[in-house]
């Protein structure tokens, strides 16, 4: 079972990765640009990047996951907090630009490696017989005397009763007075403050009973409001209300962060259902929840607007967190040497997988930072080298 789960993991294909590229010698420029638009964190794609003081960018999610328990940048230690994150939208749209360019490109540099690793075939000099004769054109052919001519095609008259572009209609609504005008004396009215030069019948007040009404209307169509809107105080609301509507009109603003330690768990279960979040479980259980629900909602706020998900998918995603987490609690091993031996074949498999990928990934930081990889075996400082944890061993009976 164990085994099955494993091949389905390394064989998926919607893990990508910069090494999908062809090596730099064939396709330069391509796997550095592929990892340049990946998080440190996580090595995906940036999901709403946000930028520190530092420069360095991560995925919203990521980062404020990561600072409340180490409050440094991820990639040079430097301190930062969730104040100093600030949108990347430059990167934003790189990044979702890259994703739709993505598989052309990588099909286009594979295609380009195989052309020119396939062997060369020898052509043939001489003429295939059922190859057709190109016929050649005669300089003095009529037909090529007559390219040069120009020919003038005079241009029919327009139909009867359709409107051209010098006609004018009769009248004309004044934009003021909202009457018919005369269209030859609409600036002469305009210059009398809408009070001569009128069309016949358009004195009467019949025709436009509530003049403020047309101008209120007018009013309401510059402000971009309905005319029939409710004023200030009629519908007023908090704003945590609006925001969970799903108002279009209003920027949603970061949550808050919370000391949740000086409120009690009455409180923090209010906190959840405000936003619809299921309220069972220990305090413990609630922290953890609305803490994850804080992370992805500001996560969602430093989206472009276009790209922003709803409250119903964030709840759906929170739901597949914990179920997540619920499936990969950590196991507790009561016997080392029983467990090692039964995942021998596992561990192995994995460090096979991943060989190649780090490799790759090495010659990846070179191109990029001019730096000299390390050995592929090479412990990295703080870790101990892989044969040195074998220091029981599991075969020895």
């Amino acid at each position: 079972m164990a085994s099955s789960s494993l091949d389905k993991l390394l064989a998926a294909p919607d893990i990508t990765d910069s090494t999908d590229f062809p090596d730099p010698a064939a396709a330069p420029g391509l796997r550095v640009l592929d990892d340049a638009l990946r998080c440190d964190i996580c090595r995906d794609f940036y999901d709403a990047p946000v930028s520190l003081n530092c420069g360095h960018s991560f995925c919203s999610v990521c980062i404020r996951s990561a600072l409340p328990a180490n409050a440094t940048c991820p990639s040079c230690r430097k301190p930062a907090s969730e104040v100093h994150l600030r949108k990347n939208v430059a990167v934003e749209s790189a990044v979702q630009a890259w994703r739709e360019a993505r598989p052309l490109i990588l099909r286009l540099a594979n295609e380009e490696l195989a052309r020119k690793t396939r062997p060369k075939v020898l052509q043939s000099t001489r003429p295939h017989h059922d190859e057709p004769l190109r016929k050649r054109k005669r300089s003095g052919s009529p037909a090529s005397a007559s390219d040069d001519e120009i020919v003038m095609i005079a241009s029919s008259p327009p139909p009867s009763g359709s409107a051209t572009p010098d006609a004018l209609p009769d009248t004309v609504e004044c934009p003021i007075c909202q009457k018919a005008v005369p269209s030859q004396k609409i600036n002469m009215h305009l210059d009398s403050g809408c009070k001569r030069h009128l069309a016949e019948g358009s004195s009467s007040s019949s025709a436009h009973p509530d003049p403020k009404g047309k101008q209120k209307q007018q009013w309401s169509k510059l402000l971009g409001k309905p005319p029939n809107a409710p004023g200030k105080g009629k519908d007023k609301g908090k704003g945590k209300a609006r925001a969970m509507e799903g108002d279009e009109d209003s920027e949603p603003e970061h949550i808050p962060k919370v000391a949740y330690d000086i409120h009690p768990q009455k409180r923090i279960a209010e906190m959840l259902s405000d936003w619809g979040l299921p309220t069972h479980g220990d305090k413990n259980a609630l922290v953890r929840r609305h803490s994850k629900w804080v992370v992805l909602y500001n996560a969602n706020v430093d989206r472009a607007p276009e790209h922003r998900r709803s409250l119903e998918q964030l709840r759906n995603d929170l739901r597949r967190m914990e179920d997540a987490e619920l499936r990969t609690r950590k196991e507790v091993v009561d016997d080392p040497v029983a467990y090692q031996r039964a995942n021998k074949a596992t561990f192995a498999k994995l460090t096979e997988a991943a060989r190649p990928k780090r490799a790759a990934a090495q010659a990846v930081k070179k191109e990029r930072d001019g730096s000299t990889p390390e050995p592929e075996d090479a412990a990295r400082p703080g870790e101990v080298a892989a044969e040195e944890l074998d220091i029981i061993d599991v075969d020895a009976s």
